[in-house]
């Protein structure tokens, strides 16, 4: 829609049908935010749906189309710097800022609806690959610093520079927000998003006791001892609800043994013994001829990107670096 609103505009400037583009203004700077907030949300869970109630989210879009359409808007979207500032003025500017502020608003709940999904992996799963959304926390972030950046040049340009500068910024402005727009849409789609099923934003976390339950330690130690003897870490696709079938325990009393007693999400708890499994298959003469791929796997990760990245949060350096240092010290 940026991107037709930026086309439109500059086509029906240069054939002089400039009267038109009030009637045309298709900004909907109050949609975008909803819009991205409820694709994310459709994202984190597979079985989510679309309530009545959310339609709410859409009902300030609604009125600024509305808006667009009105008299108030064509007097109003006149520029500052062409004579005094009338009603229809103020009106348009609070509509501006206001859409500016109702993006950020939703761009934050976005970004915290993120976090909280990221954290909902790692306490479930000990592969994120194909569940994670990094390649939409990017973009999210992007949007969010555009908007940093767009209220104080748009704001020091009205008030110091008459909007002399705008032709510098403002089409630009546009052009990256629907570009970024349209590579959320492109991943989207190709991206296969399996396996997370569950996942709700208002879940309610159960405030911490201070006081810990006398058996977590119990059931802590009895984990580890489980997945060290049974090579559970094995699994590359081993999640809280199978680990908890396997060893008897809920999935809740693993998760606040794990979390009081260890300090552990589920992720870094079976990753642990896994980097520590790569450790040891590293120095045994019959995986010799494995390579560092090879090797992984065969301690029970399930790809090379999650693998090389849970391995350096682990030990601080790249399975390369720390196969080198072994040789070194061998030699």
């Amino acid at each position: 829609m940026s991107l037709l609103n930026f086309g439109s505009f500059n086509f029906l400037a240069s054939w002089g049908y400039i009267d038109w583009i009030p009637f045309l203004q298709l900004e909907l700077l109050y949609g975008f935010g909803p819009a991205l907030f409820i694709y994310t949300k459709s994202l984190t869970d597979q079985s989510y749906r679309f309530t009545r109630i959310e339609w709410m989210h859409f009902v300030l879009p609604l009125l600024e189309f509305i808006y667009y359409r009105t008299s108030y808007f064509r007097n109003g979207a006149i520029s500052l710097s062409e004579g005094a500032v009338t009603q229809e003025n103020y009106i348009y500017q609070i509509v501006q800022w206001g859409g500016l502020v109702s993006l950020i608003i939703y761009l934050l709940l976005t970004v915290r609806l993120l976090l909280k999904y990221k954290k909902w992996l790692k306490d479930r799963f000990s592969n994120l690959q194909n569940r994670e959304l990094d390649w939409l926390e990017k973009p999210v972030i992007l949007y969010l610093v555009f908007c940093i950046i767009w209220i104080p040049t748009r704001s020091i340009d009205i008030l110091f520079f008459s909007e002399t500068l705008r032709n510098y910024y403002f089409n630009l402005g546009f052009l990256s927000l629907a570009m970024i727009t349209f590579w959320i849409g492109f991943k989207g789609y190709i991206t296969t998003h399996i396996s997370s099923a569950g996942f709700v934003d208002n879940v309610k976390v159960s405030p911490k006791a201070d006081v810990i339950d006398p058996d977590l330690p119990i059931i802590a130690k009895d984990l580890e001892e489980q997945m060290l003897s049974n090579a559970h870490y094995l699994d590359k696709d081993l999640s809280l609800n199978t680990f908890a079938k396997l060893t008897g325990y809920s999935q809740k009393e693993i998760s606040k043994a794990l979390n009081s007693c260890l300090k552990l999400s589920f992720h870094e708890f079976v990753n642990n013994y896994r980097v520590d499994a790569f450790k040891k298959n590293l120095e045994k003469k019959q995986f010799e001829h494995l390579s560092l791929l090879g090797l992984a796997l065969e301690s029970g990760f399930g790809s090379k990107s999650s693998f090389n990245l849970v391995f350096k949060s682990n030990t601080g350096i790249t399975p390369k670096k720390f196969k080198e240092q072994l040789l070194k010290k061998k030699s």
